[in-house]
């Protein structure tokens, strides 16, 4: 299917379509800037890469990045979906948890969209001891992480810069850097 410009406007509103691009690349929408931007950070590590699309995109502009995933979906989630819920690994996305940062120390942490209600960020922040942080999804309040997640980032960390990212209707996603207070 090729889509015209202007039918992005069309699709925006378009849930079903989103759902589908979610499955097959990932719930936040890439730019070349904010690509080039993680970049500045390498070498990166990447905790809950989903599809590993946003870790294929960093490797092919030449950064030095590790992907994990735990793919674990309760029960409810897994009711919802009758299949694994990612159709497609574009990068070599290892089983993994917050643990694999120990394994890492080097490495800057980059989380993109931590499932609601998970808190495998606040326990990937507990256990990090680098100075940045890389986070791309809602702020709190919205569809990503926890309350303790966004509490600890606010008492521990201090907002460096946003960068905004393409957004789908309803969604205030954003590409954050934080630098630890």
């Amino acid at each position: 299917m090729k889509i015209e410009y202007e039918d992005i406007f069309k699709i925006k509103n378009d849930y079903k379509f989103r759902s589908e691009l979610i499955r097959n690349f990932s719930f936040a929408i890439p730019t070349e800037e904010a690509i080039n931007e993680l970049i500045k950070y390498n070498p990166l590590i990447e905790i809950g890469a989903g599809t590993g699309y946003w870790a294929y995109l960093i490797n092919k502009y030449g950064g030095d990045i590790i992907a994990f995933d735990n793919n674990e979906r309760d029960d409810e989630w897994n009711n919802v979906s009758k299949e694994k819920y990612f159709k497609k690994n574009w990068f070599d996305v290892k089983y993994g948890n917050e643990k694999m940062i120990l394994n890492f120390p080097n490495r800057t942490l980059f989380m993109c969209w931590i499932e609601y209600g998970s808190e495998i960020g606040l326990e990937c922040l507990k256990l990090y001891k680098k100075n940045y942080f890389l986070y791309i999804g809602e702020d709190g309040g919205g569809c990503c992480a926890t309350d303790s997640f966004f509490d600890y980032l606010k008492k521990h960390w201090k907002l460096k810069k946003t960068i905004n990212i393409p957004q789908w209707s309803g969604i205030r996603d954003y590409f954050n850097i934080f630098k630890r207070k």
